[in-house]
C-alpha cells in the first residue's frame, strides 16, 4: 500500500462509541415499548403482578425483596415467604404469564435491538457515507475496507448487523436476560464475559486498534480529514501506479 493509513485516534472513536451507544438506547426505548405493546407483554406482566399481589396479601408477606432483606426475617416471615413462593410456581396461570413474559422479553430485546442497529448503524451510515455513524460524523471519522477502498454495503451489512449487533451485543444481552430469570448457567456467563475482553485484547494488541468487527469485516476507521478513500479497488490501483511513476519521475534528477 502506497497511501498513508490515517487511523482515527483512539480517544475519537471511543467519544464516538458512547455517543452511537447512547443513540442505540434510545431507539431501542422507543421500539421496546411499541414492540411491548404489539406483543401484548404489558398484559402479562400486569397478569403476573396480580397473581404475586393476591399471594402476598394471602400469606401477608412481600416478595419484591433482596437478598438481604430476606435473610433480615424472621423465621415466620421466611416460612411464609417460602410457601408464598411455592404457591406461586405451582400456579398455572402464573407459570404461564412468566413464561410469556421470559418469551416476549427475549424477542422485544432481539427485535428492538435489531430495529435500532439497522436503522443507525447500517442504514444511516449508508446515507450519510463512508460508513459513518451520527458519533462518528461528529467527529470526523468514517470507515473503510482495509484496502482504502470504500465500504461496500456487503462490508457494512457483515460489519453492523452480523458482527456489531449478532455477536457483539446479542450474544451478551440474551445471557444476561437468562441471568436476571434465573436460567443461565455458568458457561453462558463466561462466555458474554468472553466478548468485551476478547474485543479489549484486540484494542491493545493489533496495530490498527482494531476491534471483533473491523477484524471481521475487514474494515479500518480513518480519519475523514486526512484520509484518501478510493471509490473502488482499480481506482487504487491506478494513484498507486501515478505515485509510482512520480516518484520514479524525480529519481532521475538525482
Amino acid at each position: 500500500m502506497q497511501y498513508d493509513l490515517q487511523r482515527a485516534s483512539v480517544l475519537k472513536r471511543i467519544a464516538a462509541f458512547i455517543f452511537d451507544a447512547m443513540m442505540i438506547m434510545i431507539a431501542f426505548s422507543l421500539f421496546a415499548t411499541l414492540f411491548s405493546w404489539v406483543t401484548g407483554y404489558n398484559k402479562y406482566s400486569r397478569e403476573y403482578d396480580a397473581i404475586k399481589l393476591s399471594y402476598e396479601q394471602e400469606y401477608g408477606i412481600t416478595m419484591d425483596i433482596g437478598a438481604e432483606e430476606y435473610e433480615a426475617l424472621s423465621a415466620e416471615e421466611k416460612a411464609k415467604y417460602e410457601a408464598a413462593d411455592a404457591a406461586i410456581k405451582k400456579d398455572e396461570r402464573a407459570l404461564h404469564a412468566y413464561g410469556m413474559m421470559f418469551n416476549l422479553s427475549i424477542l422485544i430485546s432481539v427485535l428492538g435491538l435489531l430495529f435500532s442497529f439497522l436503522l443507525l448503524e447500517f442504514i444511516l451510515p449508508l446515507l450519510l457515507g463512508n460508513g459513518q455513524t451520527v458519533g462518528k460524523k461528529m467527529f470526523g471519522i468514517g470507515v473503510m475496507q482495509y484496502n482504502g477502498v470504500k465500504l461496500s454495503g456487503a462490508a457494512l451489512f457483515v460489519r453492523a448487523i452480523l458482527v456489531k449487533y449478532t455477536v457483539e451485543t446479542m450474544i451478551p444481552v440474551l445471557i444476561l436476560l437468562s441471568v436476571l430469570m434465573g436460567t443461565a448457567g455458568p458457561i453462558p456467563v463466561m462466555l458474554a464475559l468472553a466478548v468485551p475482553i476478547l474485543q479489549i485484547a484486540l484494542l491493545a494488541t493489533t496495530k490498527s486498534r482494531l476491534v471483533l468487527h473491523d477484524v471481521i469485516s475487514s474494515t479500518v476507521a480513518v480519519d475523514l480529514a486526512s484520509q484518501m478513500i478510493f471509490p473502488t479497488n482499480e481506482d487504487r490501483i491506478e494513484y498507486e501506479k501515478k505515485v509510482a511513476a512520480e516518484r520514479a519521475k524525480e529519481q532521475k534528477y538525482f
